[in-house]
């Protein structure tokens, strides 16, 4: 779950500070466009928003899609290099198969890298991040590991990324279904990914008696999402000519990775004054 409520154990008194109109302005910019990022599923652009040493810790945590957020609060500390931004999103859980939206509050924590405000995890803190409520201890063993670990350049940055998306896959590219009777057949989509994706099928021309559906547009980490197919002939005038073969494009969001699958058609030959 994304956000637990009623637990910051944070020094109140050492964020009275009036934050400069400017300051406030930057922080709220770039606080909400981490957010919307958010929203929309886009956590590759909101990775760019990350602090250098939380980089790791955001990467390999699960994220959370958010149906909306407000900022609700801002407090600053050391002379405005870092703040604590409450906010009230609504995001949705899963209960018995059952999809309910939840509403709740977040204290995430931000400060000035290179001149920017960004997103910023302390292990030494109990806060919430938008990747769910935190373990302390294991966090603060991951921050040390990765503290201890050479700094990703950018081109290492994307081999990571590279390797981790190279696990998931479909179990095949390439299905078969009858030309001259009720056929089907499905493919099964793995996220070995640690965090949720999107799937879907890109927009195909239109073929009678002809349906590609998912069983699920969100995977979740080590998730798995059925692509099955049907064809049933006698929805189609013209039947579909042995060999006939479509492309179809399965797209993985946020990476915009694409599998292709290839449906075949099989059977009997067709009457040649049918058209395929």
């Amino acid at each position: 779950m994304m956000f637990r409520a009623g637990i910051v154990l944070l020094p109140l008194v050492a964020f009275a500070q009036t934050a400069p109109p400017e300051v406030d302005q930057a922080l709220r910019a770039r606080a909400t466009e981490f957010l919307q990022y958010h929203v929309e599923g886009n956590f590759r652009k909101a990775f760019e928003l990350v602090a250098e040493d939380s980089k790791d810790f955001y990467f390999a945590s699960q994220k959370t899609k958010y149906n909306w957020f407000k900022i609700d609060e801002i407090k600053y500390s050391d002379d405005f290099t870092k703040a604590n931004v409450k906010i009230i999103a609504e995001y949705n859980v899963s209960i018995q198969a059952h999809i309910l939206p939840v509403t709740n509050s977040a204290i995430l924590q931000w400060q000035i890298e290179d001149g920017k405000w960004v997103w910023h995890y302390d292990p030494k803190s109990v806060m919430d991040t938008p990747m769910g409520w935190s373990d302390r201890n294991a966090a603060k063993a991951n921050a040390e590991r990765a503290a201890a670990a050479p700094k990703l350049t950018d081109e290492a940055l994307a081999q990571r990324a590279h390797d981790i998306l190279t696990q998931s896959g479909v179990d095949k590219s390439d299905v078969t279904l009858a030309s001259d009777k009720m056929s089907s057949d499905q493919v099964v989509f793995h996220n070995s990914l640690p965090g949720p994706v999107r799937i879907a099928l890109d927009p195909f021309g239109k073929l009678p008696g002809f349906r590609a559906e998912l069983d699920k547009e969100d995977i979740g980490a080590s998730g798995n999402a059925v692509l099955k197919f049907t064809y049933d002939p006698a929805a189609d005038s013209s039947r579909q000519a042995p060999g006939t073969v479509l492309h179809l494009q399965l797209r993985i969001e946020p990476f915009d990775r694409i599998f292709p699958v290839d449906v075949r058609f099989s059977g009997t030959k067709q009457d040649p004054d049918r058209q395929p």
